[in-house]
């Protein structure tokens, strides 16, 4: 979910290339994702996840709200069909390359892992082409 947030957040510094109207994603977006995961996640475990459940929440109720033109709405779509699936249990997914998800036992662990993490990010982790430049 926080990585969603921050490439949301972050593809707005590329103007019209990052998404086609400006949007104003906030930490209450990411908040109320989390405590809609929260909820989903540890009402009744038993059932299993229901990935569909958690991309329609997500991308189309709690960011998705907030998004008014339908090219804008299909990449986030498309990150949640990519990112809110099975996938992110498997050992050897990424969600782009140089970006697995850590699998640790403790937070000191997790620490070091953010440590690791470029500084400055390709622009493929944002779904842009390596000619795209942020707007001024």
């Amino acid at each position: 979910m926080c990585f969603l947030h921050s490439v949301l957040i972050e593809r707005r510094r590329f103007g019209p290339l990052g998404w086609c109207v400006p949007y104003e994603f906030s930490q209450h977006d990411l908040t109320a994702s989390l405590l809609f995961l929260h909820n989903y996640l540890y009402t009744d475990i038993k059932k299993g996840i229901s990935w569909k459940t958690v991309q329609y929440m997500v991308c189309e109720v709690q960011y998705g709200g907030r998004i008014t033109d339908d090219y804008d709405k299909r990449l986030l779509n498309c990150y949640g069909e990519a990112w809110f699936s099975d996938n992110i249990f498997h050992k050897k997914w990424w969600f782009a390359e140089g970006y697995p998800v850590p699998d640790y036992k403790c937070i000191e662990d997790y620490r070091a892992f953010i440590d690791e993490l470029p500084t400055v990010d390709r622009l493929e982790v944002f779904g842009l082409l390596p000619t795209a430049e942020a707007a001024p």
